[in-house]
């Protein structure tokens, strides 16, 4: 990476390099994720500081080492101070950076993910939101991020009036076989799943929708699917 490259990027993380640099973990909309050096930004004068927050979406440049590369210009175009600002808030996008960075590969480029990270973003920075509106959101990415990376929860169609069952190794709902690893479900958590599919962000909110033994088979399937656990998800 000789030339300066351009992106639209999201910043997820941020990692002391040293005494004065840090090294910045972002998603992009044109490569997936990428990491790249901030020289002196930890610096109090530093430029970069205030333009490299996690959550913020910026326009990037960066140019040197393809392995990594420094950052040479950085402008911030959204912050979401209601995220920032609010501790019953922030642990939700936390859990969303953990998946990022633990199931993306590096320089893979995935809009469909990125659109996923952003719309999160701007209703998790809603103005007025419950943390059952938030925790509902915060399902709906897992949804648009297990579709995003290709293992989306397999669901076919299913009587509720006959037992229903969830399966890692099957790979979501199941109602005729009875894998190894499957445990039995309430008939209401498969109408929240499908409910939850086809809602919209907008939708999400003020609604009295369920999500509680959802949460916990989302979280045990994507733990399955990564073989990894999603440890900032206790602090939900």
């Amino acid at each position: 990476m000789s030339r300066e490259q351009q992106y639209t990027a999201i910043v997820i993380k941020k990692q002391a390099l040293g005494e004065s640099d840090e090294i910045i973990t972002f998603y992009t909309h044109e490569l997936g994720k990428v990491r790249a050096v901030a020289k002196s930004s930890k610096l109090p004068k530093s430029k970069l500081q205030s333009q490299l927050q996690p959550m913020f979406v910026c326009q990037l440049t960066l140019a040197g080492s393809s392995s990594l590369p420094t950052i040479i210009r950085v402008q911030a175009d959204k912050s979401f101070p209601n995220i920032q600002n609010d501790s019953d808030r922030s642990p939700f996008w936390y859990v969303v950076a953990e998946l990022v960075l633990k199931a993306t590969p590096d320089e893979e480029q995935n809009e469909m993910l990125f659109s996923a990270l952003e719309q999160f973003l701007e209703f998790l920075n809603t103005p007025v939101i419950s943390p059952d509106d938030a925790l509902r959101g915060l399902l709906k990415f897992k949804l648009m991020f297990t579709d995003a990376l290709g293992f989306n929860v397999v669901n076919s169609d299913a009587d509720l009036a006959k037992p229903i069952f969830f399966s890692n190794s099957f790979g979501g709902f199941v109602q005729d076989e009875k894998p190894f690893d499957a445990s039995h479900i309430r008939p209401d958590t498969l109408t929240c799943f499908n409910t939850l599919r086809n809602m919209t962000y907008s939708e999400i909110t003020g609604s009295n929708l369920g999500v509680d033994e959802l949460n916990g088979l989302l979280t045990q399937f994507i733990s399955y699917q990564l073989e990894r656990e999603i440890k900032s998800e206790k602090f939900v």
